[in-house]
Parts: C-alpha cells; sequence; structure tokens
C-alpha cells in the first residue's frame, strides 16, 4: 500500500466515527444523559483500536521518517498529513483492555465534572452563582464554604485521575518516553527543554512584578472584606484556584455588561473583522440550566462548517471575555481551507488556537472596543483606559502564575508516582502564587481541576497562547490602518488569509513565522505588559 493510499482509507474509516463522537460529546455535555455518555465511550474505544494498531504504526513511522529523509513520498501535504498520522498512532499503542479502560474513565470523569454542581448552604448551586459569591461577599465563613464547596469535586475524581496518569505512564514507558507527560509534550511538537526554559524565564522575570501587584491587591481585599492581610486565605479572592484577578482598582467591567446582550456584542464584535459567525451562533448551546456542562468550550463537529459554541452566559464581564474566546476557537476553525485534506483542517496546533481565541478575549480591555462595541463612550473608554490597563497586567501576572502551578504541577503528577499530590499542589501554589495553604487541608484539591481529568498535558498551550497573542497583536496592529484591532477589516483578512485557512499545513512554529515574520518570542508579552 502507498502512502496516498493508505491516507485516503484511514480517512474512510475515521472520519465518520469522528463526527458521530463529536456528536456524542455534544449531546453529553449540553444533556449529561447516560446514552451519550456511553455512546461517547463506545466511540472513543473503538478509533482507539484503530490508532492502535502496531502494523499501521511501523507502516507510518517508516514513510514520516523516509519522508523527512527527502527519500519517499516526495508530496510536502502528504508528508504533513503521514506525520501527523505517525504522532497520532504513537501515542495510541496500547492493548485493548488499556483502550476500554482509558476510554471508561475519561467519559466516567466527563459526566462528573458536567453534572457536580456544589453545595452550599445544603443546596446545589450553580457555578454562576458560586463565582457570585466568592466576587460579592464579604463574610469569610460563607466565602470559605463556597469555595470549598467549589473543591468538593476533588474528592470524587481523585481516584479516576490516578488510574487514568497510570495507565497513560505504562502506555508511555512502552513506547519508550520517561512518562506520559514527555510523551505529550513531544508528539505535540512540542520541546520539553525549551518549555520549561520559557517557564523559567517568565518565573524570574515575574516574580518581583507579581509580588508587588499580589501586596496591592491583598491591601484592597483586606480593607473590603475586613480581615488583616495576614490572615487572607485562598476563599478571599474572587477565582478559586487565583487564576484571575477580582474587580479592582476602580475598574470593575461588570456593570458595563450588566444590561448587555452578550450573544449581539460577540457578533458586533467579529462583524467588524469582517468574520462573520452568525450560522455558528445558530448552532450553539449559550445560556445556563440544568444538566448541561457548567463549562464553556468549543468544538468542530465534522471540519465541515459545523462548529458549535457552549457557554453559559450572565451578564458579566466574566462572559463577555468568554464569549470573545470561544467564538476565536471558532471562526479559527471555521475558517480553515475546505481545500485542504480531512487530516489538516484542524489549526496547527492547540497553542495556535489558544493564541486567537485569547487575542479576541482582550477586547475586553481595549478602550477602543469598549467606546464602539461596548457602548460606553469615547469619555468613558478613556476614563477607564488608565486602570484598564493597570488590570490587565495584573491579570496576566496572576495568569502566568497560575500556569506555572499547572505546568510544574503536572510535570511532577506524571513523574513521580509515590508523590504526596495534596502537600505538592498547595507548595506549588504557596511558591508561585504566595496564596497561603489552609492549615491541616490534606484534600484532593488538584483534583478539582477539570483539565487535569479531562485534557491532560494542556495548560502550557494556553501560557504560550498568550506569548503567541502578545506576538500576533504587535503584528497585527501594524497592519492595520489606524492602529487598532477592533473593526479592522485588515486585521481579519490577516488572519484568514496567513493564519486560519492553512490549517495545519505546517508545524505551528512555522505558521506563526509565516504570521509575524520571527518564531514565538515572548519579548512581545514581556514589552505589552511592562514586566
Amino acid at each position: 500500500m502507498e502512502p496516498h493510499e493508505f491516507v485516503a482509507a484511514h480517512e474512510e474509516t475515521v472520519r465518520p466515527l469522528m463526527t458521530e463522537g463529536a456528536l456524542a460529546w455534544w449531546g453529553l455535555n449540553t444533556t449529561g444523559e447516560e446514552e451519550h455518555a456511553e455512546r461517547s465511550r463506545e466511540i472513543r474505544e473503538q478509533v482507539g483500536k484503530i490508532y492502535a494498531n502496531a502494523d499501521d504504526y511501523g507502516r507510518l513511522k517508516a514513510w514520516d521518517e523516509a519522508g523527512e529523509a527527502g527519500e519517499r513520498i516526495g508530496d510536502a501535504t502528504l508528508a504533513r498529513q503521514i506525520r501527523l498520522l505517525h504522532l497520532d498512532y504513537a501515542g495510541s499503542q496500547q492493548d485493548e483492555e488499556t483502550i476500554r479502560r482509558e476510554a471508561e474513565l475519561g467519559t466516567k470523569l466527563s459526566q462528573l465534572f458536567t453534572n457536580f454542581r456544589p453545595e452550599v448552604g445544603g443546596e446545589a448551586i450553580s457555578q454562576n452563582d458560586l463565582l457570585k459569591i466568592l466576587t460579592d461577599g464579604t463574610d469569610s465563613g460563607a466565602r470559605r464554604e463556597a469555595w470549598e464547596a467549589s473543591h468538593a469535586v476533588g474528592r470524587e475524581a481523585r481516584a479516576d485521575i490516578l488510574d487514568l496518569v497510570a495507565l497513560r505512564n505504562e502506555t508511555a514507558t512502552k513506547l519508550g518516553y520517561r512518562d506520559y507527560y514527555q510523551m505529550s509534550l513531544t508528539l505535540s511538537e512540542i520541546d520539553e527543554d525549551d518549555l520549561f526554559a520559557t517557564l523559567d524565564r517568565l518565573e524570574e522575570l515575574c516574580a518581583e512584578p507579581f509580588a508587588s501587584a499580589k501586596a496591592v491587591l491583598d491591601e484592597e481585599l483586606a480593607e473590603r472584606l475586613g480581615v488583616a492581610r495576614d490572615d487572607l486565605m485562598p476563599w478571599h479572592y474572587a477565582d478559586p484556584f487565583f487564576q484571575s484577578a477580582p474587580p479592582s482598582g476602580g475598574v470593575d467591567l461588570d456593570g458595563v455588561f450588566a444590561d448587555a446582550d452578550i450573544a449581539d456584542l460577540t457578533v458586533r464584535t467579529y462583524d467588524g473583522l469582517g468574520l462573520q459567525i452568525r450560522s455558528m451562533l445558530e448552532g450553539s448551546d449559550l445560556y445556563p440550566r440544568d444538566g448541561k456542562c457548567e463549562h464553556a468550550f468549543c468544538i468542530n463537529i465534522d471540519r465541515e462548517g459545523d462548529v458549535r459554541v457552549l457557554c453559559n452566559i450572565a451578564p458579566s464581564e466574566r462572559w463577555m471575555t468568554t464569549m470573545l474566546h470561544e467564538f476565536g476557537h471558532a471562526v479559527y476553525d471555521r475558517f480553515i481551507s475546505p481545500d485542504l485534506p480531512f487530516f489538516l483542517r484542524r489549526p496547527a496546533h492547540a497553542l495556535s488556537t489558544e493564541a486567537v481565541a485569547i487575542l479576541m478575549q482582550r477586547f475586553t480591555q481595549d478602550a477602543a472596543w469598549l467606546a464602539t462595541v461596548g457602548g460606553v463612550g469615547v469619555e468613558r473608554a478613556a476614563e477607564l483606559a488608565e486602570g484598564i490597563l493597570a488590570r490587565a497586567r495584573l491579570e496576566k501576572l496572576i495568569f502566568v502564575k497560575w500556569c506555572l502551578v499547572m505546568c510544574h504541577f503536572e510535570r511532577a503528577l506524571y513523574g513521580d508516582p509515590d508523590a504526596d499530590r495534596n502537600r505538592l499542589w498547595w507548595d506549588l501554589r504557596e511558591r508561585f502564587q504566595l496564596v497561603k495553604r489552609p492549615g491541616g487541608r490534606d484534600e484532593p484539591d488538584w483534583a478539582a481541576k477539570i483539565h487535569l481529568a479531562v485534557a491532560p498535558v494542556y495548560y502550557q498551550n494556553y501560557l504560550l497562547g498568550e506569548l503567541m497573542a502578545s506576538q500576533l497583536e504587535a503584528h497585527l496592529r501594524e497592519q492595520s490602518s489606524t492602529g487598532e484591532m477592533v473593526n479592522s477589516r485588515a486585521v481579519g483578512r490577516t488572519l484568514v488569509d496567513r493564519l486560519f485557512r492553512p490549517g495545519r499545513l505546517r508545524p505551528w512554529n512555522e505558521a506563526l513565522e509565516r504570521v509575524t515574520g520571527e518564531a514565538l518570542n515572548p519579548e512581545h508579552f514581556l514589552t505589552q505588559y511592562g514586566v
């Protein structure tokens, strides 16, 4: 069998399964119903068995290695498909029992996080209501109850996550990798040494600015909540994981969006860039209800244009930001060229689509966007601009520190089976976030973070996406006649033509260089946020 024949036959086999699996996943997250969970599990297992075929893996490996040497394939587009299929197969070399067990555990954890509702005062409440307590509440006891409730899912998820960790590590070591963490980075075309060199650089450069900014934030929180600064605990921050900044410094944009039509503002934002999202909006599920997943995501159902977003909109800055973010993923998926082969109709990398989503969510911190699309007016936007810039800087410092926690923890999660993970979690949070661990607490708080359960070894993509977003923004502002991103058709055209349409034809750093003229450079992020 020739390489092109294999690719064609493989597409015919897996393409309908991938579409059906995406629909089952959508059904599970929009309803929480068992039938969708079971079908999702069945398809995961079925696809897993296809990619576990050792003979096909050997064939792809040989073609890929020969193709890189220029001795076999001679077609760059076909060679790229072979390369990506080789990487996909490499991470799936498992026996049938391991495939079955991973599919079962993955589906079980997805159901758990979809259906989980924290209990406060003996009653189940929504995630939106819980965050309102942590944002607005002034009673430390009530805040602590809400915070502990938000982490209660960790006790239920812990054992299954650890079982998955063991299964994933078993696969990785059989293939000659140190552990699953190393394997995942390698197979996603990220160099682990380069990644942690970047993390170390960010840790060093952000340490003093973060400590100074957090000291100011802590003073504000202590005064507002009526506690001593030294007595501030994790539940005194607005986000359960302290991964985002609370309203502070006189800039509270929730009021801007209190009576806003969040979906309409999202449409107007993308219209201004020449990126029409109405058809995707119609197929999406945007408002909260019982039985529905309370998180947010974008899903490309068929790589033919059926792109959907799940959100749980409430009138707040958080959900305005989230809608812009998720539809950033959506426009990337939607505008990938349909002329590309099926296996290349994906973003260049997960971090590439995260970069675009982050770029779009930043509009809520853009005075020009607030003045025009946001509707606050030029004068009010100018009044807010300085506070918004300070708030954005604080947001990014906080998020960098949170990503350092997640990346270091997850590498240790797979790298040290005997670690006291409950303790390690708080060691890292104290080290990077300067947040006190609750006295005497020995709970699997780490297992409450959904990504460790259902999106393993993914968090570095958010951080690298932040760096890439700043690099893209610096370049795109140069393309705009006004120097502004908002309402710039030139920005939209550049993104579509140079980043979206080529899909996964090139590795992510090459794709970025094609748009900006350079490989990933953290200096754009550091300069933008004054670090």
